[in-house]
C-alpha cells in the first residue's frame, strides 16, 4: 500500500521541496574508523530492537557523549511507550509530516496501518491536512500535536481531553 507522502504544512497546503538528498555528508563510518566510543554506541544501537545503525544515527554518532542519551530516548518512544502503538505510531507520523523527515515517515507508516492506523487517516496526515472522521483518540492526539506545533504550548482545555 502507498501513502502518499509528500511534505505538507500543518494547516494543509501541500509545498514542494526540492532538495538533493547529499549522503556523502554524514555517511556511515567505517568501523576502523570508529573511535572506541562511537564503537560501543553503535554496538549498542545494533544489539538493541532497531538491529542496526541506520538513517540519523549516523550524524549523531559522530558525537558519542549526545549519540547514547539521543539514542535511547528514541528507544523508548519507539519501542517502550506505554500508549497505544497505532496512537505512538500516529504521533510519529504526524511529526515526520510537519517536520517533512521523508525518513521517519518511511520508517513508520507501514508500522502505523499495521498498528491499526486507518490508511484514509495516514493519507490525510502524508497531505497535511487534518484526517475527516477520526477516531477519538486520534481526534485527542491529533488536537494535542497541533496546538503545540501552532502556539508551542497547550491549553487547559486542549490538555483536558
Amino acid at each position: 500500500m502507498s501513502i502518499d507522502s509528500r511534505p505538507a504544512t500543518p494547516a494543509g497546503t501541500t509545498r514542494e521541496l526540492r532538495y538533493a538528498v547529499l549522503p556523502d555528508r554524514m555517511p556511515p563510518i567505517p568501523s576502523d574508523a570508529m573511535t572506541d566510543d562511537q564503537k560501543k554506541i553503535a554496538a549498542e544501537i545494533a544489539a538493541g530492537p532497531r538491529g542496526k545503525v541506520e538513517g540519523p544515527y549516523w550524524p549523531i554518532l559522530r558525537s558519542p557523549g549526545f549519540a547514547a542519551p539521543v539514542q535511547k530516548v528514541g528507544e523508548y518512544f519507539r519501542y517502550r511507550c506505554p500508549l497505544d502503538r497505532k496512537i505512538n505510531e500516529m504521533a510519529a507520523l504526524i511529526a515526520a509530516r510537519w517536520w517533512s523527515q521523508q525518513f521517519i515517515w518511511d520508517v513508520h507508516i507501514l508500522q502505523a496501518l499495521d498498528a491499526g492506523l486507518r490508511p484514509e487517516v495516514a493519507q490525510a496526515i502524508a497531505e497535511g491536512r487534518r484526517p475527516d472522521g477520526m477516531l477519538e483518540d486520534e481526534e485527542v492526539l491529533w488536537d494535542f500535536l497541533a496546538e503545540l506545533q501552532t502556539s508551542k504550548a497547550v491549553s487547559d482545555t486542549t490538555y483536558g481531553k
